[in-house]
């Protein structure tokens, strides 16, 4: 993915086929971190307003990743946004499709890294199965790097 910042402010992202294959076969894993792994304290038992707090929280994490699957299915389903050409994938961007896509991407990457045990240091698994969870981590990362940078 190469991403082009144009003179109007917006953003042009470019991707060879494969390339597009790979970027929505990574945004297919969304959302990858477990509904259980956000919390509000550590020590849950400290406070008894913990349980209505911790569901308000699942709630608005609930409805913050509806609200993003929604975006992505508007940015890639509006034909004056995605064009394909001979060369691949053309899609138009502007800086709130930026954060989206880094938001999902982001949770894609953690919730990766959480399936892999969230080690200190990650080395390339053995299994087949951790390693294809490995490199979905690592593409999602290259691409919010790619973000972050044209940013």
């Amino acid at each position: 993915m190469r991403l082009l910042r144009k003179k109007d402010g917006s953003f042009e992202a470019r991707f060879s086929k494969p390339d597009w294959n790979c970027f929505l076969t990574i945004l297919n894993l969304y959302p990858r971190v477990p509904q259980t792994h956000h919390k509000l304290s550590r020590h849950p038992d400290n406070d008894s307003r913990l349980p209505g707090c911790q569901a308000l929280l699942d709630e608005a994490l609930a409805e913050q990743r509806a609200t993003n699957k929604k975006a992505i299915l508007r940015m890639f389903s509006d034909p004056n946004r995605l064009a394909l050409s001979e060369r691949g994938f053309s899609l138009r961007l502007d800086s709130s499709d930026i954060l989206c896509l880094l938001q999902v991407l982001n949770d894609i990457r953690v919730g990766c890294w959480v399936a892999l045990g969230s080690p200190e240091d990650i080395d390339i698994p053995e299994s087949d199965e951790q390693q294809q969870v490995f490199y979905s981590m690592e593409l999602a990362g290259h691409y919010e790097a790619v973000l972050i940078d044209a940013l």
